[in-house]
């Protein structure tokens, strides 16, 4: 498996945490049948996506069936029957169709010009990606920011904005500056 960079993303490894830590601790929760299934199934659409990625087609069946009997079992455990499965598994889905769906929205739109870019704007640009993916990851999560955070963003669009000065005028610098801007605004 030298193919993923980090052990955790290792799909392989996920279903074993799902086993030995994630679903054992929401079967012993507090909470309400229904979020149970929910969550249970929203660890399971996650882990199912990263085992679509291996190439090796008798591991990632191997994979989607220990996933599968691990998701049943659990469900077995909990006592609940099919219809408030369906119930839950179809409001993971409509959750995350939606959070698809503003993230997808918030997600400036790509000028395309035909002016050529330096790697500079290019690191710009990936850096300005970088900071709208932290800012809609936590407005999904419906997260607040501490301070910390704040100062940190702060800092990130300043070095960013000195980065950007450097370059010489150009139509996409002023979508850049914009952007900025609005990440500015939304930050306050």
């Amino acid at each position: 498996m030298n193919e993923y960079k980090t052990v955790l993303v290792e799909p392989r490894v996920r279903v074993k945490m799902l086993e030995e830590l994630v679903f054992p601790s929401i079967f012993r929760s507090s909470w309400h049948e229904e979020e149970k299934i929910r969550a249970l199934f929203r660890h399971k659409l996650r882990v199912a996506e990263s085992i679509k990625g291996i190439r090796d087609a008798e591991e990632r069946e191997e994979l989607c069936t220990a996933l599968n009997a691990l998701y049943s079992y659990y469900l077995a455990l909990i006592g609940c029957s099919s219809s408030e499965v369906e119930r839950g598994e179809s409001a993971v889905k409509e959750e995350f169709k939606r959070i698809e769906i503003e993230v997808k929205a918030s997600i400036p739109a790509q000028s395309e010009s035909a002016e050529e870019v330096t790697a500079s704007v290019r690191w710009i640009k990936a850096r300005l990606g970088m900071v709208w993916a932290q800012l809609v990851k936590n407005a999904s999560m419906h997260q607040s920011f501490t301070e910390d955070e704040l100062d940190t963003f702060k800092k990130d669009l300043n070095r960013i904005e000195l980065k950007l000065s450097e370059q010489p005028n150009s139509q996409v610098k002023v979508e850049i500056g914009e952007e900025i801007e609005r990440l500015r605004e939304l930050l306050l």
